[in-house]
């Protein structure tokens, strides 16, 4: 006689149960992962907005190139150029960085000086769709702040 513990295998409802258990705990982390992407989505915007700003102020106060050097935001772009102003930049030294659809930056232009870095005081607002915000201020002096 065969006892039930010699057994080796498993039940169908054992397995169903396994993969039940695995669709629940699935479906409960996604939304868990998709806020955990839209947040570290906002956090590269930011970071990527700042060093984009910090370049260009170098390239400005080193005078690279022997000109001034900005950053415009505009759509999903954000581009380093060289000139006195993104209408009249030289485009073959432009830098293009795309950021996700779910992040807004609002649309600015801003020069920095040659030797000095100065500029206008500029404040870029930068949101995801969860209602998170950073706020990147420039000063007049070209000190970039980020709250």
């Amino acid at each position: 006689m065969k006892r039930f513990s010699e057994n080796k295998g498993i039940t169908l409802v054992e397995l169903l149960l396994v993969i039940s258990l695995g669709a629940i705990l699935s479906a409960a982390s996604v939304p868990i992962a998709s806020s955990f992407l839209i947040r570290s989505n906002l956090r590269d915007s930011k970071d990527k907005l700042v060093s984009q700003l910090y370049k260009a102020k170098i390239n400005s106060m080193t005078n690279k190139e022997n000109s001034s050097w900005g950053v415009s935001t505009t759509g999903n772009d954000i581009i380093v150029f060289k000139g006195s102003s993104y209408a009249t930049r030289d485009s073959a030294f432009d830098q293009a960085f795309n950021h996700p659809n779910s992040i807004n930056i609002t649309s600015h232009e801003i020069i920095f000086t040659q030797y000095t870095g100065d500029t206008t005081q500029t404040t870029y607002s930068i949101s995801n769709n969860q209602n998170e915000t950073f706020t990147v201020s420039v000063n007049q002096v070209g000190n970039i702040n980020v709250n």
